[in-house]
């Protein structure tokens, strides 16, 4: 999550000793035939092509056709909380390095101190989330932590220059822009981090693990193919706790031809949804956390 030199050099080691092998069909920049060429022109947001709701696709027809608007759950709430901090504190750190107020770690903990309560005006449309100053507080003391450690590291190494301080303190980048328009993705896709020393696609995820999760990793590989024209066989998943403080436990996922060909299969569904502008009807069953579920009021499994 909040990534230092050393770690993304254990998981450059990793992705080294990590086989795989992705069909050159399957590969983003392979959008102009089938199997990754989109069945409509137009594109859909990550989150809706990965299928992490609704089954059958209606909330495309719902959300898209006939532009119903509902509420945003209190965990949709609070992992957008969880996310806004995380970026917050990543850019903020950066912007302290660059103009040149933090040049040692202890600098930058009296400063980032201080911009903990800025970033509580920034992130005030997500208040209404319980323990919303105790979350942001745990993410902002995690974070200025490790980026005050490591600047520190920095400084003893070399003579460096602001950016040089900037990138080695906080070596990632976040809120990582994509074109997916290519294959399907928006033109504005934004991953949550992005490791470029190897590279690999980060994403953080709150509740439970769900497949969506990785064919969301596998979405923002084939948008960075069909735009860069790099393989990126590789991603992290982290899942983010908030019981006692802040913890968080990332895996490494292959994006292999399975998972590609998933998530192509659930854009594909979406997107002639979205195309043909027709209902098509609900599940077998449907998510309890889908926002639609009592407008709706389909099958929960029980």
């Amino acid at each position: 999550m909040f990534f230092t030199v050393e770690e993304i050099s254990l998981y450059a080691k990793r992705a080294r000793l990590t086989s795989r092998k992705v069909s050159e069909e399957l590969r983003g920049w392979s959008w102009p035939e089938p199997p990754v060429l989109p069945p409509s022109s137009r594109a859909l947001p990550v989150s809706d092509l990965s299928g992490s709701i609704c089954k059958s696709g209606r909330i495309i027809y719902l959300t898209y056709v006939k532009w119903m608007k509902v509420e945003p759950s209190v965990e949709a709430l609070r992992g957008g909380l969880i996310h806004g901090a995380y970026v917050d504190a990543a850019e903020t750190t950066r912007r302290l390095i660059y103009s040149g107020e933090a040049l040692d770690g202890s600098t930058l903990r009296f400063l980032m101190a201080d911009q903990y309560y800025e970033a509580l005006k920034r992130l005030r449309e997500y208040s209404s989330v319980p323990n919303f100053e105790t979350l942001v507080k745990w993410i902002w003391d995690r974070a200025t932590s490790t980026f005050s450690a490591s600047l520190d590291k920095a400084r003893d190494r070399s003579h460096s220059t602001k950016e040089t301080l900037a990138s080695i303190a906080v070596p990632f980048l976040v809120e990582y822009p994509l074109d997916g328009s290519l294959v399907g993705v928006s033109p504005n896709a934004r991953a949550d981090a992005f490791l470029p020393q190897i590279p690999m696609i980060v994403e953080l995820k709150t509740g439970r693990r769900r497949r969506s999760h990785e064919l969301s990793v596998a979405a923002y590989a084939l948008a960075y193919e069909s735009q860069y024209e790099t393989p990126m066989d590789l991603g992290l998943l982290c899942y983010v706790r908030t019981e006692d403080g802040i913890t968080y436990r990332c895996e490494l996922l292959v994006v292999d031809d399975s998972l590609r060909s998933e998530f192509l299969e659930e854009r594909d569904l979406r997107l002639k949804v979205l195309e043909e502008g027709v209902d098509p009807g609900l599940p077998k069953y449907c998510d309890q956390e889908c926002p639609f579920l009592q407008y709706c009021g389909g099958k929960v499994r029980s």
